[in-house]
C-alpha cells in the first residue's frame, strides 16, 4: 500500500514516452496520403503502408488504454490495497476505457490491419497485420486480494528452516567425522571358508 500509487506512476510513464515516439513518427505521416494510396501502384508499398500505420495506431491505442487501466487503478484508496485489492493482471480487452478519441484511432488501425491482410493475404505484410489484430487493443485489470504472510507465520517459517539446516549440517559433519571400518583382511589361498 505504501508504494502501489507510484508503481502506477512509473507504468504511466512508460506509456506516456511510447505516445510521445509513436506521435513523432506519425508526425510522417501528413497530408491526405489516402488520395496518394489510391495512386499507388506498387502492391508492395501499399501493404507496407497498410501494415505499418495500422500498426503505429494500434500501438498508441495499446499506450492509452493501459494508460487508462492505471489511472483506475490509481484512485482504489490505501485501505483498499490492504484489504480488497493488492494483485492486477491486465489483460488484453475489446472493451476500451479511454474515450471517443481513442476508439476513433483503433476503428482506423484496424481498418487499415484488415485492409493489409485482404490486399496482401498470405505475405508477410499480411501474416504481420493478422497477428497484430488477434490481440485486443483495449485492456482489462482483473483484481484479486492476496494476503500478505502473518509476520508470526513468517517468523515460525524461517525459525523452522534455519533448525533444518542447522541438524543438516550437523548430521554432515557427524559423517565426515566417523572413522571408516577398515575391511576385513581377505582369508589366506586355500583356506576355505
Amino acid at each position: 500500500p505504501q508504494n502501489y500509487l507510484q508503481q502506477l506512476t512509473e507504468a504511466q510513464k512508460t506509456a506516456a514516452e511510447t505516445t510521445y515516439m509513436v506521435d513523432n513518427i506519425l508526425a510522417a505521416f501528413t497530408g491526405n496520403l489516402e488520395a496518394e494510396y489510391q495512386k499507388e501502384a506498387s502492391q508492395r508499398w501499399r501493404a507496407n503502408y497498410n501494415l505499418t500505420l495500422g500498426r503505429l495506431l494500434a500501438l498508441k491505442v495499446r499506450a492509452y488504454e493501459y494508460n487508462s487501466a492505471c489511472a483506475q487503478l490509481k484512485q482504489l484508496g490505501t485501505g483498499d490495497v490492504e484489504t480488497k485489492s493488492n494483485h492486477w493482471i491486465f489483460q488484453p480487452s475489446r472493451k476500451m476505457g479511454s474515450g471517443a478519441g481513442t476508439r476513433k484511432l483503433a476503428a482506423e488501425a484496424e481498418r487499415l490491419l484488415k485492409r493489409a491482410i485482404d490486399d496482401a493475404p498470405n505475405t508477410p505484410w499480411g501474416l504481420l497485420a493478422q497477428r497484430d489484430l488477434s490481440i485486443p487493443m483495449g485492456f482489462e485489470v482483473v483484481q484479486k486480494f492476496v494476503p500478505p504472510p502473518k509476520p508470526a507465520e513468517q517468523r515460525a517459517a524461517a525459525a523452522a528452516n534455519a533448525k533444518r539446516q542447522v541438524q543438516l549440517a550437523a548430521d554432515n559433519a557427524k559423517k565426515k567425522a566417523e572413522p571408516k571400518q577398515p575391511a576385513a583382511p581377505a582369508p589366506p589361498p586355500g583356506w576355505s571358508t
